[in-house]
């Protein structure tokens, strides 16, 4: 029995020592280990198996990388000065790594972009400081500023495109635009009368020449979207008057070829001209520095003018003459616009529109008379409609002080034609009614004002 328990004890000593032994390895000699196959002496042992290589970061690509970014500096190491320009990639002995991926050697060199400077690249690239090399370190963020490639639009944008001011700030919605304006026009047309004979002086309207007159323009724009604007503007373009003294006649008929007197007599003139407009422009397209904006909207103009004669003494109409002429001429018109802007600088940009109008022009005439063709006091009126039509060109330079506040300097020239003047509202054909009669007449206006204002946006 003792005999059996040694030799079970001795076997399982053996057992242990075979099954927890470590593992023999080969000698100095290069001898294998127990249990591996033997190999000749020119014959080579196989290699070790590779271990896994860590995946290699993939180099990023520009590939649908639709807007720009900014590099900006966001802390700097008083080491090393960084280099002015940018190393180029066989500049870079090495390209870091960080956790967002590698950076471009630029970005390991540490070079620092001018502050105006827009460069293409991932966003998702996050540079780093590299250790002992002193640079500043670098970030990318997004900046809503277009490329500046040729034929692409080069006014500040953001990514939805709505235009921003250098600091990468949206401009607001609303525009206020007040002007001052100094506007002159044509002055009263024509001569007073029918036809004299040779040599008769005739009383002349052009003598009453309008001197420029002050006024001013209020417009208000509200953007609903990045390449679309509501206009709303109101001007009051002035007020002109204007007199002299002359010696004349004026003919008259029936009959034939009837003259009056010759005399000293007094003409005066004045008028007013003032309007407003609703428009919807919209950019139809940017290239470069120039964007092209088109527009639809409805206009009213109102102009009204008053010419006088008195003073002249009629002895056959029995006694000194008075003759006024009060018009009122309106233009309801549909108007059609086009425009250019050349954005010459980040705070210039110079603009030129056209607009043509289309529409109903409404004219009243009132003539009173007192002994021009016969005794006593008369009245006579004429009004109606008709075919109206007319153009306006502008010429406007802006110039931004801040990104609320601009100051601008422009001029504009507006013609109407189809428009009653005063000077050409009396009828002295029909002398038989012993009264100056009121007419229509297709005369034309043409006003030109100078603009300085200043312009406003939130």
């Amino acid at each position: 029995m003792r005999r059996t328990t040694w030799v079970i004890l001795v076997a399982g000593l053996l057992v242990y020592a075979y099954a927890y032994a470590p593992p023999a390895v080969a000698d100095d000699l290069g001898a294998p280990p127990a249990g591996a196959p033997a190999l000749a002496l020119d014959e080579e042992a196989p290699p070790a198996p590779a271990e896994p290589a860590e995946p290699t970061p993939a180099e990023p690509t520009w590939d649908g990388v639709d807007e720009p970014v900014e590099v900006v500096i966001i802390e700097a190491d008083l080491g090393d000065p960084v280099p002015p320009m940018p190393p180029t990639e066989a500049d870079a002995t090495e390209t870091p790594a960080t956790d967002e991926g590698p950076l471009t050697a630029a970005e390991a060199a540490g070079w620092t972009p001018a502050p105006d400077e827009v460069l293409p690249i991932p966003t998702t690239w996050v540079g780093g400081t590299t250790e002992g090399t002193g640079y500043a370190a670098v970030t990318t963020v997004p900046l809503a500023t277009p490329r500046r490639s040729p034929g692409l639009c080069c006014q500040p944008r953001d990514e939805c495109g709505w235009a921003i001011d250098p600091c990468g700030r949206r401009y607001g919605r609303w525009e206020v635009l007040i002007e001052g304006a100094f506007t002159t026009i044509g002055c009263p047309p024509g001569e007073l009368g029918g036809a004299v004979p040779a040599g008769t002086p005739v009383f002349d309207w052009t003598e009453n020449s309008y001197c420029g007159a002050p006024g001013g323009r209020l417009s208000v724009t509200f953007r609903p979207g990045p390449q679309e604007r509501i206009e709303v503007r109101g001007g009051y373009l002035g007020q002109w008057d204007g007199s002299s003294q002359q010696i004349g006649a004026f003919g008259f008929s029936p009959p034939p070829g009837g003259v009056s007197p010759v005399g000293p007599a007094t003409l005066e003139s004045e008028a007013e001209l003032y309007g407003g407009e609703l428009n919807y422009w919209r950019e139809l397209c940017c290239r470069g520095k120039w964007r092209f904006d088109a527009g639809i909207g409805m206009r009213y103009v109102r102009f009204e003018e008053m010419a006088r004669m008195r003073g002249l003494t009629l002895p056959n109409a029995g006694g000194t003459a008075f003759l006024q002429s009060d018009v009122i001429s309106e233009l309801f018109a549909a108007q059609f616009g086009a425009a250019i802007a050349w954005d010459v600088a980040t705070r210039w940009e110079i603009s030129l529109l056209g607009k043509g109008l289309v529409g109903l022009a409404y004219d009243r005439a009132r003539v009173n008379d007192v002994s021009v063709l016969s005794g006593g006091p008369h009245a006579s009126k004429n009004e109606g409609g008709e075919f109206g039509w007319g153009f306006e060109v502008e010429g406007r330079a802006l110039f931004r002080l801040t990104s609320h506040l601009g100051l601008t300097a422009g001029v504009a020239a507006l013609y109407l034609g189809e428009t009653t003047r005063a000077s050409e509202s009396f009828d002295f054909t029909q002398a038989g009614t012993g009264a100056v009669q009121a007419r229509r007449g297709g005369d034309d206006l043409f006003a030109v004002s100078f603009l300085l204002g200043v312009h406003l946006n939130f």
